[in-house]
């Protein structure tokens, strides 16, 4: 491609992680299980392959270290305009569903947090651990060999419903651990709500911040290193166990 082809190609990837991450934002703060699954689902059928459907800056890391060089793998320089138009697109989801949900002069607040000391630990648990499962069924769905129909829209069916699911894993679709919207696993949304908030909440929407943006990028590492070092040599070893059985017969 020309330069300015790829600028207007690039462009699309970010246009369209800025509006998905702005829908999945106002999903996910609405809070119904079923709605943020369907929702999900249709916007990673139109999003899959334009820009991958990442809307996530925890699964954009994954895919910016990853090892093969081939078309799975992301530069340094589009993976931080991935996030940054991801924070920008959930920032703009989070003001838009404060003013519909409480106009523009009685802001509520809507801060992530834990509703008592004694469930930090469990939010960090969850947040870690969600984000692990999340980018797990990410990378996988890279490899072609565990794709689950060759129907794009099922595949696309079990990414988005796998937000839900590691969610609900962890307990995080209620509110017991985490406040007022059920674990986050998304860097992003964590970011847009927290500088939303800021306006009805002022600094102290900040007591968390080092929770929620923070710990899914450790959980995105775990499934990098999982993926790569543990699931691909398995694959490997059974891909030629397969061949030396077919060899056999």
């Amino acid at each position: 491609m020309t330069v300015w082809q790829q600028i207007k190609f690039s462009m699309s990837k970010l246009l369209t992680e800025l509006f998905g991450t702005y829908l999945l934002t106002m999903l996910y703060i609405g809070g119904r299980p079923i709605g943020l699954i369907l929702g999900l689902w249709i916007i990673t059928i139109f999003a899959w392959k334009i820009s991958g459907a990442q809307l996530n800056p925890a699964i954009t890391l994954a895919y910016m270290i990853r090892r093969d060089k081939d078309a799975n793998h992301m530069s340094v320089t589009l993976g931080i305009a991935y996030i940054v138009i991801q924070v920008a697109g959930a920032f703009l989801g989070a003001l838009t569903m404060t003013f519909l949900a409480w106009g523009i002069r009685d802001l509520a607040p809507n801060t992530l947090g834990g509703t008592e000391g004694i469930y930090i630990f469990g939010a960090i648990m969850q947040e870690i651990l969600g984000t692990f499962i999340l980018v797990q069924f990410y990378l996988m769905q890279t490899d072609e060999r565990m794709h689950y129909s060759k129907e794009p829209s099922i595949n696309c069916f079990i990414i988005s419903s796998s937000y839900n699911a590691a969610r609900a894993i962890f307990n995080g679709v209620g509110n017991r651990v985490t406040t007022p919207y059920g674990a986050c696993l998304n860097p992003a949304i964590a970011v847009g709500i927290t500088l939303c908030s800021i306006i009805s909440t002022g600094p102290k929407v900040f007591k968390w911040f080092w929770l929620y943006p923070v710990m899914p990028f450790a959980g995105s590492i775990m499934a990098w290193a999982f993926y790569e070092f543990v699931y691909k040599k398995t694959q490997m070893m059974l891909d030629h166990t397969r061949a030396e059985h077919d060899e056999e017969v």
